[in-house]
């Protein structure tokens, strides 16, 4: 693999990973405090599914459905 087609991978890598923890991030934050809430329970089921292999409609519907049970739950 040429060098070029090395450093565009890796630079892809990277970016969907800060973008990726940039969305965990607000998850945990609200204004400037630190908190947890229904998120986390969706954010869970998520991983939860990505790694069982679930597609990706069921992994979007999982963690939407757990989160809005949870929030309606809780109010």
């Amino acid at each position: 693999m040429n060098h070029y087609w090395i450093a565009v991978i890796g630079t892809s890598a990277i970016a969907f990973a800060l973008k990726y923890s940039g969305h965990a991030a607000q998850t945990f934050t609200s204004e400037s405090k630190l908190m947890i809430d229904h998120r986390l329970l969706g954010l869970s089921v998520a991983i939860i599914a990505l790694l069982l292999k679930a597609p990706f409609p069921v992994v979007v519907l999982s963690a939407a459905l757990s989160s809005a049970l949870l929030y309606n739950l809780n109010n």
